[in-house]
């Protein structure tokens, strides 16, 4: 059976070398969540527990995501 090089994880979203690829971007999404999170904290009276909240949601999601939803092929 044929291997499409498509499928290789080292490839990014559109198949393409070189490129981002999909846990690249939740990789990129958890500490970017966070750091969002802190910044609401400061510049809006809703509290720290609730940003940092939904940015645990955010990053536990994208980890669902990236784990069970569509995880890495071997």
């Amino acid at each position: 059976m044929a291997v499409s090089d498509r499928d290789d994880p080292r490839h990014g979203i559109d198949g393409r070398p070189g490129r981002f690829s999909r846990y690249d971007l939740v990789l990129t999404v958890i500490p970017v969540a966070f750091l969002l999170a802190g910044l609401a904290s400061q510049v809006t009276p809703v509290a720290p527990q609730t940003t940092l909240g939904a940015a645990a949601l955010i990053s536990a999601l994208g980890l669902v995501d990236a784990l069970f939803v569509n995880p890495p092929q071997a």
